[in-house]
């Protein structure tokens, strides 16, 4: 009993001796820096759900075609702005000056709206006439008769008409057309103006994001690389260092147990053997 006590103790000394623990802690740092690298690739997929990022370098490339798309539409919507304001002062200036009436035509006439007048001339020349036959030259009837045909005919002389005609001027209809024509393309150019700098403001915003997003997924990639690479390098030592343990347990051991270091229970003499080796010996 003494004996199997000293040998079971001896083999458990032993046994622990020669288990070395070094592919157990390297197996221990490869399971954590495993947990790690999935909680980083967990917190890569986070980031890229809030920047709303598929491919970063994509992404990028397109904000930034975008944004200069947009800024190259501002500047044209600029120029045509300014452009259309301008023609539209210019054509304001122009209306202003020109008239919106111009002259037809017109018509003159000695007749009055009726023929009165010439009717009583026309009577008294004929009693004139009458009278010249039966009167002396400086008769005053002749005399009273020849200041009414001049009051007449000064009456007639005056009586006349003229009428002027004025159409609408056409040049004002087509210049009034143009500039409300150039009115409302001025409004409709600062409208899309105005939408044009809003997405513009979007874009920039969103380059921004993305600039952002492009500083928090180096900073994740980079830590996931790093943790790659400690993983593999981990997962070369620790297989290599659980080879040579098994290989240092397997043919390496100074003490093999064959059988029990257990005394027997009946008791053996090699007295016979003895005995006759003697025997054999003296023979010879």
């Amino acid at each position: 009993a003494l004996v199997r006590a000293v040998g079971e103790a001896y083999l458990r000394q032993r046994g622990a001796v020669l288990a070395e623990g070094a592919a157990r802690l390297l197996g221990e740092d490869l399971s954590r820096q495993s947990a790690e690298l999935r909680e980083l690739e967990r917190e890569i997929a986070a980031a890229k759900l809030r920047f709303e990022v598929t491919d970063l370098a994509q992404d990028i490339a397109l904000a930034a075609n975008r944004l200069d798309g947009l800024l190259l539409r501002e500047n044209a919507l600029r120029e045509q702005r300014a452009a259309a304001e301008a023609q539209l002062a210019a054509g304001r200036q122009a209306l202003a000056a020109m008239p919106e009436r111009v002259f037809a035509g017109s018509d003159a006439a000695t007749a009055g709206p009726n023929d009165e007048i010439r009717n009583t001339l026309a009577r008294l020349l004929q009693e004139r006439e009458h009278l010249q036959r039966h009167y002396a030259p400086g008769d005053p009837l002749l005399r009273d008769l020849e200041g009414r045909i001049a009051i007449a005919r000064q009456t007639l002389a005056q009586s006349g008409f003229a009428t002027r005609r004025e159409v609408r001027n056409p040049a004002w209809d087509q210049l009034n057309a143009r500039v409300a024509q150039l009115q409302i393309e001025a409004e409709s150019l600062g409208r899309q103006l105005e939408e044009v700098r809003r997405l513009r403001a979007e874009a920039e915003q969103r380059r921004a994001t993305l600039l952002s997003a492009e500083t928090v997924l180096r900073d994740l990639t980079r830590r996931r690389d790093a943790l790659e690479g400690i993983l593999r390098t981990f997962t070369t030592r620790e297989a290599g260092v659980r080879l040579e343990e098994d290989a240092r347990r397997s043919g390496g051991a100074a003490v093999q147990v064959v059988q029990p270091a257990t005394a027997p229970l009946s008791g053996e003499s090699r007295a016979p053997l003895f005995a006759a080796a003697g025997l054999s010996g003296g023979l010879t």
